[in-house]
């Protein structure tokens, strides 16, 4: 458990717009004015029928809109708050704000009059794990490579994520890259990074960097406690 008061992404693809989400086993308490928001790839929904529900304890609490062509269109989930849908280039979303501080436990969009929320199974923690990894990976450190410099003198090592993201990621580090080492040696240098290439038939990430001393045809080793995030999300 802990409490969320950053703005941004935080689990499973939710985003943080506004107050705090404080994390529990089992649901999220949502302060007043908290507005958290899930997007949708793709603008299929635009103009269909589309029932918001939310389990908070052990009642649901239930709302009937339209998903908007343009814009957005507000709908009330009495006795617990609002629901926002929204249209955005490439992408819908809702969004969630209770009137009042809210343990929710479960949440669905669905096509259609009527709330299905509460004869859904568990959700299988492993399909869902992988509808996420296609926005977001990390790779958390120590990362460790090896490899031969060629006659550029740039050095490449790459992270496989085997099924594939969106699309290219952009990678962002938590801190610069760290510690490399020419071989045979013992000195380990700090490398610069020089680029980044996605290769999306092979589902690899290749990261590029250079190094002080680095000489053609010599091994090298490196490792980084630097965490990498590869984003594609929307």
């Amino acid at each position: 458990s802990g409490t969320i008061s950053t703005v941004g992404y935080f689990y499973d693809r939710w985003m943080l717009n506004s107050g705090s989400v404080v994390t529990n086993a089992a649901y999220l308490t949502l302060g007043a004015g908290t507005e958290i928001e899930q997007r949708i790839e793709g603008t299929l929904l635009a103009g269909e029928t589309v029932t918001v529900s939310a389990m908070a304890g052990g009642t649901v609490f239930i709302g009937t809109g339209t998903m908007p062509i343009s814009g957005t269109a507000s709908v009330t989930l009495a006795g617990w708050g609002t629901a926002t849908l929204g249209y955005a280039t490439g992408y819908m979303y809702v969004r969630l704000a209770p009137t009042a501080a809210s343990n929710v436990v479960r949440v669905k969009l669905e096509f259609g009059t009527v709330s299905t929320l509460a004869y859904d199974p568990p959700m299988d923690y492993a399909v869902e794990l992988l509808k996420c990894q296609r926005f977001m990976r990390m790779a958390s450190g120590p990362v460790w490579n090896a490899g031969l410099i060629d006659n550029s003198l740039a050095i490449e090592f790459e992270i496989p994520y085997p099924d594939g993201m969106r699309i290219t990621p952009t990678l962002i580090l938590s801190s610069n890259l760290t510690d490399a080492i020419l071989l045979p040696g013992t000195s380990w240098h700090t490398p610069t990074l020089l680029g980044q290439n996605y290769d999306a038939t092979h589902n690899v990430f290749y990261i590029t960097f250079s190094l002080p001393e680095a000489v053609a045809g010599r091994f090298f080793a490196f490792m980084s406690h630097t965490k990498c995030y590869f984003t594609s999300d929307l």
